[in-house]
């Protein structure tokens, strides 16, 4: 096994996004902006029709979710995107017992700001989305998997109380 090079670290994450947030009762919970894809805006503005406006929501970050990014029902209800894959699932609840539900994909676009003063944002259009009855709990509304941290670098630091994603420079905007 190789040794940790730190310098090698910085060459590679040379020109990234770096977004630092604190933990919320020790979990990684992040603002993110939900908006329709590019392409389905600008479809709709060539109609004369209005795209529906972003919405900012919290998601959670679980690493052990093996998805992409799951986004509960009512955030994006009435937008009229086109869904797929629609299936019946069940979703573990407390006390080990399973939840039946439905669920169906649909692409959206996100965006997560940054509050520096340079303000460079990072924004993921389009990314297939698998949409829920109901997501986490009133607050969070979205959850972040394994396939959306592919695309970047994330880090827990509890002791500092806070964690971070870095995204290449391909998503900065």
């Amino acid at each position: 096994m190789g040794e940790f090079n730190r310098n090698s670290l910085q060459k590679q994450t040379k020109g990234m996004k770096k977004l630092v947030r604190p933990l919320t009762n020790f979990e990684a919970v992040i603002e993110l902006i939900v908006q329709p894809p590019s392409a389905f805006s600008t479809a709709l503005k060539a109609d004369g029709k209005e795209p529906p406006k972003p919405i900012k929501i919290l998601a959670l970050i679980d690493t052990g979710f093996t998805c992409g990014l799951a986004i509960e029902q009512s955030v994006l209800e009435g937008w009229g995107l086109k869904i797929r894959n629609f299936n019946r699932v069940s979703l573990p609840r407390e006390e080990g017992r399973l939840y039946s539900s439905y669920a169906w994909e649909a692409d959206v676009a996100i965006k997560f700001l940054d509050a520096s003063p340079k303000g460079e944002n990072v924004l993921i259009d389009p990314i297939p989305a698998t949409i829920l009855e109901f997501v986490a709990d009133d607050n969070v509304k979205a959850i972040i998997g394994q396939e959306l941290l592919q695309t970047a670098i994330f880090v827990y630091n509890g002791p500092k109380g806070n964690f971070s994603l870095e995204f290449s420079k391909r998503f900065i905007i």
